[in-house]
């Protein structure tokens, strides 16, 4: 091997050892764009941040396979420094998250969700991280969009999609009151239910524990499969 070719491979070998790096770094800025708000407007909005990362988690879970990262390091520092968004929006603002880490914990696991979703796609495209992107539009918003445009779900029904909602989640999973923002509230009419906040220091764990599983377990699957 002459002196052009070892050149050409240790360019190589040093633009794939920096490609899970430089794509952490593009991964952690999605999620620090929940706080642009709040730098224009010089007050901050935690619950606004809280709700830009809970809808963005599982997509970005999914683009994370599309860059081929793995779920550790890489894979859990990128939604991990979104925490950095949480805290600065909460210091610029009157509004109490009294348990941050128990929401970050909760973000974290719907990103490694959606990463296993990604992971046991067939595809090798952004296929993945579109669905990802309509399934958590859609579980976020299923609760109060029909109150916005006529009467609400029944209490029932209601109840069951505030669950699901990745929204309802993360924020109270952070210790707020998601049943009473007035997004919710007024469409929702969430006084109507006898629905109970999720725990966050039960909720946030058990999330990031069976999303880390799950994404390693989905990988693992993969692998075991035979190449064609």
């Amino acid at each position: 091997m002459n002196s052009g070719e070892l050149g050409a491979s240790d360019e190589r070998g040093a633009h794939s050892s920096s490609r899970p790096l430089l794509a952490t770094l593009a991964l952690s800025a999605l999620g620090g764009l929940g706080a642009l708000p709040s730098l224009s407007s010089g007050a901050g909005d935690p619950a606004a941040f809280l709700a830009w990362v809970a809808l963005l988690a599982p997509v970005a879970g999914a683009f994370a396979v599309h860059l081929q990262l793995s779920p550790l390091p890489w894979g859990a520092a990128a939604p991990s420094s979104w925490v950095l968004g949480l805290v600065w929006c909460a210091a610029a603002s009157p509004r109490i998250v009294p348990t941050p880490l128990w929401g970050a914990a909760a973000w974290m696991g719907l990103f490694a969700l959606g990463a296993a979703g990604a992971q046991l796609w067939a595809r090798r495209d952004l296929k993945p991280t579109y669905v990802a992107a309509l399934a958590s539009l859609a579980l976020a918003s299923a609760a109060w969009a029909p109150g916005r445009a006529g009467a609400p779900w029944s209490p029932d029904v209601t109840a069951l999609w505030l669950d699901l909602s990745p929204l309802t989640l993360v924020a109270e999973c952070a210790g707020l009151d998601w049943m009473r923002t007035p997004l919710v509230y007024d469409a929702a009419q969430t006084d109507r239910l006898e629905r109970v906040a999720w725990r966050g220091e039960l909720a946030g764990p058990l999330c990031l524990l069976v999303g880390y599983a799950s994404w390693a377990l989905a990988r693992r699957v993969r692998s075991s499969e035979p190449s064609t």
